[in-house]
């Protein structure tokens, strides 16, 4: 389990960064201000992250680096979004959604119970 060290590190140091910026949206210029929020998808309908519903309709998506679409995206992953937002932020935009996953790597043993 040593080689995962690393990246549960970083993954960690991502969350706390992540939760102590106020959960990762960075919404700027009143009304129609454009940022960015990064944080775990809790909702689809459009996309939700942070508590802010994202239009998703023209949105580039993209997994692993890879073109990708909205079916593709799941609840529980940890995305940064890229668009507008309205003036009290509930609401946005998004122009571009990204998921890399924190984690890669072989399973090396299972625990059934």
């Amino acid at each position: 389990m040593k080689r995962f060290t690393g990246i549960f590190l970083l993954a960690a140091w991502t969350l706390i960064s992540t939760i102590s910026c106020g959960g990762g949206t960075n919404a700027s210029g009143g009304i129609g201000g454009s940022g960015i929020s990064m944080g775990t998808i809790t909702g689809f309908g459009s996309v939700f992250v942070n508590g802010v519903e994202f239009e998703t309709g023209g949105a580039e998506i993209a997994v692993n680096g890879e073109p990708a679409g909205e079916g593709d995206l799941g609840i529980g992953m940890v995305v940064t979004v890229e668009g507008e937002f309205d003036g009290d932020g509930s609401i946005g935009r998004a122009a571009r959604i990204d998921y890399t996953p924190v984690v890669v790597g072989p399973i090396d043993s299972v625990d059934p119970s």
